[in-house]
């Protein structure tokens, strides 16, 4: 695959992530659709699908971890959410 074609596919995969974590921060996380993350990064549903099974899944490339969806609400009520508040910042 050509370098351009990648850069491509990582700006996508950043840019989904980094949307995912800015709405679970602003709007909480149970408050955020695919739909609501899409929009924000401006693509389809399925492109999100290209690179995502789910919501999770987005914030967890965004945050550089691997973390399970029924982790989220104990992880979002305690200290990661501070450092996702930093992430966003940047």
């Amino acid at each position: 695959m050509h370098t351009r074609t990648l850069r491509k596919k990582l700006a996508v995969r950043q840019a989904l992530g980094s949307a995912a974590l800015r709405l679970a921060v602003e709007r909480g996380l149970e408050n955020v659709t695919v739909e609501d993350i899409t929009a924000e990064a401006d693509v389809s549903l399925r492109t999100f699908g290209n690179y995502f099974s789910s919501k999770y899944e987005a914030i967890a490339a965004r945050t550089g971890t691997d973390l399970e969806q029924d982790m989220y609400p104990r992880i979002l009520a305690g200290a990661v959410i501070a450092a996702a508040q930093v992430a966003v910042r940047r």
